[in-house]
């Protein structure tokens, strides 16, 4: 996983932590400035906390069309199955125009291995899909790669593992495009029934953070 990471543009934060020690060594070698063990130690951890974090493969990899829908629906997910690990291959300027921080966004980003081209895109998400355990698949925004996504979870084999998101009242695009997925009416779910079904694919003792709303 790290190595996934590690390819993705914006893996600039496998690092963060231990660049904050470069003021601290500057200082040292410049004036001979000596800093408490804690400050030193403190970045250490981090980035041992980091690299921990970031090799462990998902749990749930989420395919959808990158847009700020389903970047919320995508954290409103990892809230329902915490501590699992959600995934997902979004674009990040998106999060940028959805989430309400910085900080929920530098969370988003740990777990989005976004791409920059077809030819970086494929083999990733392809090796995703075979590495991950479940695979939830957002067919409310069909799109030209979610199809493509689908048509190789077919070949692969991996639709015991699967889970269509569909709309209410009616099968999307993506879904219909394909006769063997049409007639396994058993992996496609709403969103709302999607952290119960979930279950079944050994998703459970979730423990969901509470939410805390704002009092105007």
């Amino acid at each position: 996983m790290l190595a996934f990471v590690s390819s993705a543009p914006n893996s600039h934060y496998l690092y963060s932590p231990l660049a904050t020690l470069l003021v601290p060594m500057v200082l040292y070698l410049l004036n001979g400035t000596i800093f408490p063990t804690y400050v030193i130690l403190i970045p250490v951890f981090l980035q041992v906390y980091n690299w921990v974090y970031l090799s462990i493969p998902p749990s749930v990899l989420y395919l959808s069309q990158a847009r700020p829908e389903s970047i919320l629906f995508r954290e409103t997910l990892e809230r329902e199955v915490n501590p699992y690990r959600v995934l997902a291959l979004f674009t990040p300027s998106l999060a940028g125009k959805t989430l309400a921080s910085s900080f929920r966004r530098n969370l988003f980003d740990w777990d989005n291995l976004w791409t920059t081209s077809d030819t970086d895109w494929k083999p990733k998400v392809f090796r995703l899909i075979t590495m991950a355990p479940v695979i939830v698949v957002d067919t409310r925004y069909p799109s030209h790669a979610t199809k493509e996504e689908i048509a190789h979870i077919e070949k692969t084999r991996c639709l015991d593992k699967v889970l269509f998101i569909v709309t209410e009242d009616e099968m999307p695009t993506g879904v219909e495009t394909s006769n063997y997925v049409r007639k396994s009416a058993w992996n496609v779910v709403t969103a709302d029934e999607l952290p119960r079904r979930l279950q079944k694919h050994g998703i459970i003792e979730v423990c969901p953070p509470p939410k805390f709303h704002v009092r105007s």
